[in-house]
């Protein structure tokens, strides 16, 4: 996204969502599948397209789940304005983060069958 463009409101949930999703039982499973990717990335791409991505380059090694530091702050003052959206308590945003940080980092070491 680029800096110069407000950040859209409760972007951060999309954040704690993909947080949620990498604790179930189901991930693993989900991050070898290369056809899941591309399925992804043209959906991704037909009905959420943005400029600034490249899906044609979605692939296992330079997955990004994370964005620049100036717009993580942004994220991060969006998700605590969601407080009161959350049934449970909140998650701390660093937790999200970091996270979110490994789970990049599995994505893109994975051996994909």
């Amino acid at each position: 996204q680029p800096e110069d463009k407000p950040l859209q409101i409760r972007m951060a949930r999309h954040y704690y969502d993909v947080y949620m999703l990498s604790h179930s039982n189901v991930v693993d499973q989900a991050i070898k599948s290369v056809a899941l990717l591309k399925a992804v990335a043209i959906h991704k791409s037909v009905f959420f397209r943005s400029k600034q991505a490249s899906y044609e380059t979605a692939k296992v090694g330079s997955l990004k789940l994370l964005p620049e530091q100036l717009l993580l702050e942004q994220i991060e003052s969006d998700y605590k304005a969601m407080e009161e959206m959350f049934f449970d308590e909140l998650i701390p945003f660093a937790k999200i983060i970091n996270a979110l940080k490994l789970l990049e980092n599995k994505l893109n070491k994975i051996n994909c069958e």
